[in-house]
């Protein structure tokens, strides 16, 4: 019906513009080797992220890292100012909360990822029957 109109002719094809979202604030990233683990083993870290649009600079200029926010006590090392700070090893059994912040001086933005340590199995088991 549309192809057969006589008022085909007069319609015009109006201009979409669709504005992007425009962010604000400072989007860290972490990426872990792994997130289950056994005691006393170690996890590769490294940071990424990126300021929002509007921030001013729009640059990160430090990056901190907490690998035992909760205090268990066997993150070593426990912290870190490097953007890939490499291994860490987590020597006590639980779940370990690691923390990456990231900011430009002004504005800061987190993230947190979750590590678990579980039980070591026992070496030089005997049995009997």
């Amino acid at each position: 019906v549309m192809e057969n109109s006589p008022r085909r002719n007069t319609l015009t094809a109006a201009a979409a513009t669709v504005a992007a979202p425009v962010l604000t604030g400072a989007y860290p990233y972490i990426t872990a080797s792994k997130t289950s683990i056994t005691e006393g083993d170690q996890v590769s870290f490294s940071g990424a992220g990126r300021m929002g649009d509007n921030e001013t600079p729009n640059t990160i200029s430090s990056w901190s890292w907490n690998f035992d926010v909760d205090g268990l006590g066997g993150a070593s090392p426990a912290t870190s100012n490097s953007q890939n700070p490499g291994n860490v090893t987590f020597s006590k059994v639980g779940t370990y909360k690691v923390r990456l912040t990231i900011s430009n001086g002004t504005v800061n933005g987190s993230v947190t990822v979750n590590i678990v340590a579980g039980l070591k199995s026992p070496s030089n088991l005997q049995f009997t029957n």
